[in-house]
């Protein structure tokens, strides 16, 4: 399914549309903004110096989901209070989701060449002006980028290798040759004030931003997600044993990546399982998308469920499944609810943190527009 985004808006209050927020890191065949009515498509770069000032006022959106523990929410963000408009539109096949900080918009995928008019073979990253969408610069990464984040010196990418770029014209700081490009790992970085975590097939890093060396890494074996992180711990997801039926969750010291706890969940009825995505840490628990092959349902699609952990201990599971094909994304959560799609197909539910089986009273909410933040392959 193509990645798509309507001009609808979603009925809601502020708080609930900070929630929604976490699917507006979109990633589409056009790069779009919107609120105003101009457009550009020249893809001509231009100097920093050259930025429209009125640009300083965007909201950051510095990585993945918002932040290390994504939670897709931010704390003092205000959802559009008014029907859409295009502001300006750059034409590439956007790959990553992108980021947003102090009024720079980054994002990586393929983009047309100013002299050809046509794409590019390969994929590049590039810097817009968030409130033209004017290119800052446009670099080749002569390397898989599937995942970006971004602090107040660097830009980071994780993908063949973890780079770090330089904000201003794109060159490259440091790189490091650890791969990101397992299927669970994609999309597997946690940036937390100058230390980045991230993953690969088996083991958990982290990262010192400044120099890109390793300050400790912890091998887990088997299949790993891309991690989490909240205040002293790292959480990751492993996926084990024949057909992934081994599913365990762990939580790593951030200081030493010592495993603080692990808990294994409730092997599926189903032949194959999986983990979806980094977990999402908010309100005292972790929250994960887990999936079971086609067996459990009539038509053979699969079933989709929300795990959620105590944060502290791994302990207290709870479950909650959605209906077989339809897929959990987006996790949004913080506020005491964490936010979900899919478990009444056209509607996004507030499950209580406390009680992840009880539906928030009046939290149902009919969606009217959609923001598809991954492309169906």
């Amino acid at each position: 399914m193509d990645n798509t985004t309507s001009s609808q808006l979603f009925d809601g209050n502020s708080t609930r549309r900070k929630f929604l927020l976490a699917a507006g890191a979109v990633t589409t065949s056009s790069l779009l903004a919107s609120t105003a009515t101009a457009t550009h498509s020249d893809h001509g770069a231009r100097s920093a110096s050259q930025r429209t000032s009125s640009a300083e006022n965007e909201t950051d959106w510095p990585q993945h989901r918002y932040n290390g523990a994504h939670t897709g929410y931010h704390p003092t963000a205000q959802g559009p209070q008014t029907g859409l408009e295009e502001r300006w539109r750059f034409e590439a096949n956007t790959t990553t989701d992108p980021v947003v900080s102090n009024g720079v918009v980054y994002a990586s995928g393929q983009v047309i060449d100013s002299e050809s008019d046509e794409y590019y073979e390969s994929r590049r990253l590039y810097a817009l002006d968030a409130a033209d969408g004017i290119p800052l610069w446009v670099v080749d990464p002569e390397t898989e980028v599937n995942a970006l984040a971004v602090d107040d010196r660097q830009l980071y990418t994780s993908g063949g290798s973890l780079r770090a770029y330089s904000r201003s014209d794109g060159s490259v700081q440091w790189t490091s040759p650890i791969s990101t490009s397992a299927p669970l790992t994609t999309g597997g970085l946690a940036l937390v004030g100058r230390r980045l975590y991230v993953t690969d097939r088996e083991t958990v890093y982290s990262i010192n931003t400044a120099s890109g060396t390793v300050i400790w890494q912890r091998t887990l074996g088997s299949r790993l997600t891309p991690p989490a992180v909240d205040g002293k711990c790292v959480y990751v997801g492993r996926v084990a044993g024949e057909g992934g039926l081994d599913r365990t969750v762990l939580a790593l010291g951030t200081q030493t990546g010592r495993v603080q706890w692990e808990q294994q969940l409730d092997p599926p009825f189903a032949s194959e399982a999986n983990i979806e995505g980094p977990p999402v840490v908010a309100n005292g628990r972790v929250y994960l998308r887990i999936t079971a092959g086609g067996e459990e349902d009539v038509f053979g699609a699969p079933v989709y469920s929300l795990v959620s952990l105590n944060r502290a201990t791994g302990g207290d599971v709870q479950q909650v499944g959605t209906h077989g094909g339809f897929d959990l994304l987006p996790i949004a959560a913080g506020d005491g609810h964490v936010y979900t799609a899919a478990i009444d197909y056209d509607m996004v539910s507030a499950l209580s943190a406390a009680k992840l089986m009880e539906r928030v009273a009046g939290q149902s909410l009919n969606i009217r527009w959609i923001s598809v933040s991954q492309r169906r392959q």
